[in-house]
């Protein structure tokens, strides 16, 4: 038997199994710049020409190195191949950043390098995350006076620590210009966006005002939701001034196709024949979904909008800032910006992790009335609803959650070898989504959980 025709019960029990395998010790827009040859062609699918410039690059220009050991005669190969292979098991297992007391040292002396080199003045603060980037903030030398004397400005250096990261950056940047020179978007949006100065050691950023809208997760939900009203109200008027309704099946495949593709290379479960069953009929339910909704409204996404990628001033009221645009898309389908945000803060708030607020939202036929009153509060119409209608068709509500994770997930996944290879993550955030995905057939008529799908 196929791998994309076994049944889905064999593929649910084998995703089950890789589950408990991978959680046993685990407790530790078109794109700006499509990879295009001299002659023009874009390989291996036409769809990554659509695709956030991150996704093309690690489908087209950047394939999946499988760890093989060198050749290695007799005894000595095998030898090495069981080294490699444990190894790989091993490091799936470890926290995805390594401990800071081991990294810091190195990392503050690369900062303050860089910025002597780029004269960028003094470091105010160092962070590695798991996009592979070291990110430093810099202020004008002479401390903190200096930094808020008129016309003194602050920095934020992203400093790429993989060809991927490098990509990435390189990515953001032309998806920045391209979006600050669309006229559509108006003063106020432009005065949102970070503006980059490209450099051989990677890309200044003028550090934005504002607070982090996760800031307020941890201390006050009811804050951390009127927080989120702002972010997502001024996302709602991009969205606006830069969408047009129109038919989704012409879209589908750009929307689609890279992202299950940059899965299927970097995250070793998607390889089994279960997995490959379970993103077949992934591909399935989208296409038949989002051909289901009609009409969507199409522009500008950011892809990855999250609180983290939100900043506000410090009462909570205005939107100063919206970073990390990797993920970007300039023909995407509106409604994943606030499901992705509902979703995250869901997930910030409850401490569950990202799919298995999916799961639940899945179990339940789409966004709980806690995310609709969150977003009818931002004032965005289209989140719940397609052109013209009070409500998404089920399949459409279905296929709309799913790509939403998928975006995540294929977001993260691109960002970093790391998140494919660690247990945890996929554990927790991949194979429960395929699961459910491999468990409910009938989109039109999801299950129920009795409970609140948050508790289930």
């Amino acid at each position: 038997m196929g791998e994309a025709s076994m049944t889905p019960a064999r593929a649910r029990a084998a995703l089950d199994a890789e589950a408990r395998r991978t959680r046993r010790g685990s407790d530790l827009q078109r794109t700006a710049d499509p990879r295009r040859h001299d002659d023009g062609r874009v390989t291996p699918d036409d769809a990554a020409d659509d695709a956030p410039g991150l996704w093309s690059w690690v489908v087209t220009a950047g394939p999946r190195r499988e760890a093989s050991p060198p050749g290695l005669p007799g005894a000595l190969g095998s030898v090495a191949a069981l080294a490699a292979r444990l190894w790989e098991a091993l490091r799936g297992r470890l926290p995805m950043l390594s401990p800071a007391l081991l990294t810091a040292p190195r990392d503050h002396w690369t900062a303050a390098r860089l910025a002597r080199r780029l004269r960028l003045g003094r470091v105010a603060g160092v962070e590695r995350t798991t996009a592979d980037l070291l990110v430093v903030r810099t202020e004008p030398a002479g401390g903190a006076g200096a930094a808020s004397a008129p016309g003194a400005v602050q920095h934020a250096l992203k400093h790429p620590l993989s060809d991927r990261a490098r990509a990435a950056l390189r990515c953001e940047t032309e998806v920045l210009a391209l979006l600050s020179a669309d006229a559509r978007i108006g003063t106020r949006w432009q005065a949102l966006l970070p503006v980059s100065r490209v450099h051989r050691e990677g890309v200044a950023q003028a550090w934005l005002p504002g607070v982090p809208a996760s800031a307020w997760t941890a201390a006050d939900p009811g804050a951390a939701r009127r927080a989120g009203a702002h972010a997502l109200a001024a996302m709602e008027e991009l969205h606006r001034r830069t969408g047009r309704h129109c038919p989704a099946g012409p879209y589908t495949a750009s929307w689609v196709e890279p992202a299950v593709e940059v899965l299927r290379r970097e995250v070793p479960a998607c390889r089994t024949p279960a997995g490959a069953a379970a993103l077949a009929l992934l591909r399935g339910r989208l296409e038949d979904g989002l051909r289901a909704a009609g009409e969507l409204r199409v522009g500008w996404t950011h892809g990855d909008f999250h609180p983290g990628n939100v900043l506000l001033d410090p009462g909570g009221g205005e939107v100063t800032g919206v970073i990390d645009w990797v993920q970007s898309q300039r023909e995407g389908p509106t409604e994943v910006d606030p499901r992705m945000y509902a979703f995250a803060l869901r997930h910030r708030l409850s401490g569950r992790e990202f799919g298995l607020c999916v799961v639940d939202a899945l179990r339940a036929g789409g966004l709980t009335p806690e995310d609709r009153a969150l977003l009818r509060g931002s004032g965005d119409a289209d989140a719940g609803a397609g052109a013209g209608r009070s409500a998404l068709d089920p399949a459409a509500e279905y296929a709309l959650t799913l790509l939403t994770w998928l975006w995540h997930v294929a977001g993260n996944a691109a960002k970093s070898r790391r998140f494919g290879r660690s247990h945890r993550w996929t554990a927790r955030n991949v194979l429960p989504v395929l699961r459910e995905l491999t468990q409910s057939q009938t989109p039109s008529a999801p299950s129920r959980p009795t409970g609140s799908p948050a508790a289930a």
